[in-house]
């Protein structure tokens, strides 16, 4: 059987979601919490694999399983995580459903903020100058425009393809500052911050339009497209085809025996 994990986090204290040595990531902690509740060796498929330092509003990741959940299993599993990991909602997938590949759009928000905050210093960068919302949507109507991104990802030469649909890029102020939202089919790896980091650099005059075209015609990355600071950065959202599950267990009803019950 296979089930899907609908999760939260935040991610200022890991090294990013797929494991690797020396550092604590999300898929460690949240498969050492599944093979504990399950008492099996549980591995995990992410539908985004987010960077060191970055968040999540909503991330989905799928396992397999031979039997039904047991009858605690939500309240089970969000016990034994950390309080910066928080699982949302447990699904019944279709066998076939794959939270990677099977993935329509996903949906990413960069936060920015030109006031100091007590609150908000994990989660946004701040600025100290000026720079025009107008311009900065300028641009992002430029990068619309674009298919190919290989000029803003850190490493591509494992993707089969550099290129991306972007359906929306948009930038709109908030009480404290600003928040870019983008959503595509996918990203390449460092891709959102790289833009980010590129689009502030025209919104403040440092790189002309003709320089920012050219940064994205470039089919190597460019120091043009300095990264920002990951803290920014929430997977928002990600949406896959009707249908793909059936809600088992959150916050307001639990698993019992493979039934829900409010």
């Amino acid at each position: 059987m296979r089930y899907f994990l609908e999760m939260s986090y935040d991610g200022t204290q890991y090294g990013g979601w797929q494991i690797q040595p020396n550092r604590t990531t999300i898929q460690e902690v949240v498969e050492k919490t599944l093979s504990v509740v399950l008492k099996a060796k549980i591995c995990t498929i992410v539908a985004g694999r987010t960077d060191a330092g970055v968040h999540a509003f909503q991330q989905f990741a799928h396992f397999d399983y031979p039997s039904s959940l047991p009858r605690r299993f939500f309240d089970a599993c969000n016990s034994i995580l950390p309080c910066d990991i928080s699982i949302e909602a447990v699904y019944l997938a279709n066998k076939h459903i794959n939270a990677r590949f099977d993935a329509l759009r996903r949906t990413y928000e960069y936060h920015i903020t030109t006031q100091k905050s007590t609150f908000q210093h994990r989660f946004s960068i701040r600025i100290f100058n000026d720079v025009s919302i107008e311009k900065l949507n300028y641009a992002a109507e430029i990068i619309r425009s674009y298919k190919d991104f290989a000029a803003l990802s850190k490493k591509h030469g494992s993707n089969k393809t550099t290129t991306c649909d972007i359906y929306y890029a948009r930038w709109t102020k908030t009480e404290t500052g600003m928040v870019f939202t983008v959503t595509a089919n996918r990203f390449l790896w460092g891709m959102v911050r790289a833009m980010v980091g590129l689009m502030l650099a025209f919104g403040n005059g440092k790189v002309s339009e003709y320089e920012f075209k050219r940064a994205l015609n470039s089919e190597t990355r460019l120091p043009i497209a300095n990264s920002v600071s990951p803290k920014g950065l929430f997977l928002k959202s990600i949406e896959y085809p009707e249908n793909s599950f059936i809600l088992l267990a959150n916050h307001q009803q639990r698993i019992v025996y493979g039934k829900t019950n409010s």
